[in-house]
């Protein structure tokens, strides 16, 4: 079955060298009869006159190759779309209107699923993400731990195959005078490590450079790849440089893949910093000090045979002894807080497609969404609609054309073949056409909902999901 589909492959991309190939063979054979004549004593003109005679017309046989090989029926697709072509380019007016139709419905449609795939579908660029698992003590949402509770459940390994915590925050790139602030993690050394993210550039940071004051290369950062292309310019020497974030200085070590944005929807940064380091900028005020300040957020990576529910129920036996050594400063806040403090449970949510942060961006456009996305449908099958009635109205006004074609020998068949054809390719036209529109217009959608403070970002790349939500074969 394979080397039948290569054959049929091949006789597409290289129909000439199949041709040669078919005419050799056959050559070949008639030769080979031939000879067996010449050898039984015949003239060379009787032995080629019974050797044609045996072998059958050679214009046959060759129409019998192709159609095993599905030649003819490549031809036919090519004369089809040839003609299909040159009909639809001799009524620009009807064909400009249909494709503007299509690409306007499809591109609407296509626009806000791209966001909603973005929000709500799109699995985050990180190995294996199905295992990941956000830790918090809410039913639904994210919530934000301490550096004590961190380290309480980093350095229980038996829970999880691995564990991350990150905090966001803003870095000033200037050494004085003006601001120029950049979006920024701190993250632990097992960050990357856990998400299994290689760098494009240079290396991640590990668990030796989160160290207070940095490890054995002092503070080190990682920097995005957009980072990377805005302020250096791609430069390929990148690795080694040092990067001023509020006031202390940090080497590159390492860039990241294009695609990884993070994990928090609608939120991307520029440089990564271990966590360790966050005095640094904070200083005296530093959070790592602070036993009952929540800033982290915590994920872990289950271990390939471990389900979720398992891994909450290994989690909570734990607990309390996690809580009851970080209740620190809370004794201060009466016995009724420590109290529901040590009994409020950890729970554990699937984060293999990221998570809402503090913009909570789920709960505020997931319904708004999905009803412009019924809107849009409406608005595409008005565009089906009409472009339906200006096919049908094209398909009268031929009606002279395709009845003479039918006196000249055209099958029913070979018509309907031809209009599904036209149809076709209106359909892709207006498809690809969609596609540029989506593109566009998802972004120019995602810019008004940022403000100068707050940047929304979204992964709006093309992927098989929205192709196929696009696809002319639904419509």
């Amino acid at each position: 079955m394979l080397i039948d589909w290569m054959l049929r492959l091949r006789a597409l991309f290289r129909r000439a060298s199949v041709e040669d190939e078919i005419d050799a063979e056959l050559r070949f054979h008639l030769d080979h009869q031939v000879q067996a004549h010449l050898a039984r004593g015949l003239d060379h003109d009787e032995a080629m006159r019974r050797a044609r005679l045996e072998f059958g017309g050679l214009d046959q046989i060759k129409e019998e190759y192709r159609d095993a090989l599905g030649i003819r029926a490549i031809d036919r697709l090519r004369r089809d779309v040839r003609f299909s072509l040159r009909s639809l380019r001799a009524t620009p007016t009807v064909t400009a209107v249909a494709v503007l139709s299509l690409a306007l419905g499809i591109g609407a449609n296509a626009a806000i699923f791209s966001i909603i795939n973005g929000l709500l579908l799109r699995m985050l660029p990180v190995k294996d993400p199905t295992r990941l698992v956000l830790i918090t003590d809410a039913p639904t949402r994210a919530r934000s731990w301490s550096y004590r509770i961190w380290l309480e459940i980093h350095k229980r390994e038996h829970l999880f195959e691995d564990s991350a915590a990150w905090s966001f925050t803003r870095f000033d790139l200037s050494s004085g005078g003006q601001t120029q602030f950049v979006d920024g993690l701190w993250v632990s050394g097992s960050f990357f490590e856990a998400l299994g993210v290689k760098a494009t550039l240079g290396r991640t940071l590990a668990a030796s450079d989160d160290q207070r004051n940095g490890g054995a290369d002092g503070p080190v950062a990682v920097i995005s790849d957009r980072f990377w292309r805005e302020h250096f310019n791609g430069a390929a020497d990148v690795v080694g440089r040092i990067l001023r974030l509020d006031g202390a200085n940090f080497t590159i070590v390492g860039v990241l893949p294009r695609e990884f944005f993070g994990l928090e929807v609608g939120r991307t940064f520029d440089v990564a910093v271990p966590l360790a380091d966050e005095p640094l900028s904070r200083g005296r005020s530093t959070y790592l000090d602070a036993v009952s300040t929540s800033f982290l957020t915590i994920i872990a990576r289950l271990h390939p045979d471990q389900s979720l529910d398992t891994a909450a129920t290994t989690l909570r036996q734990v607990q309390p002894e996690i809580r009851a050594s970080t209740i620190g400063e809370l004794g201060n806040f009466g016995s009724a807080v420590v109290e529901r403090y040590l009994k409020e449970p950890f729970r554990l949510l699937p984060a293999g497609k990221g998570f809402d942060g503090s913009a909570d961006f789920h709960s505020r456009y997931e319904r708004p969404l999905w009803t412009v996305m019924i809107v849009a449908w409406l608005v595409l099958l008005i565009a089906c609609v009409n472009v339906a009635n200006l096919l049908l109205a094209r398909a009268t006004a031929r009606r002279h054309e395709l009845s003479l074609r039918l006196a000249l020998g055209e099958s029913r068949g070979g018509l309907a073949r031809q209009l599904l054809t036209e149809s076709l390719l209106l359909s892709v036209t207006g498809t690809v056409a969609g596609l540029l529109v989506a593109t566009w217009g998802s972004r120019f959608l995602v810019t008004q909902l940022s403000t100068s403070a707050d940047t929304v970002f979204l992964d709006m790349s093309i992927d098989s999901r929205i192709v196929m939500f696009a696809s002319p074969l639904r419509y």
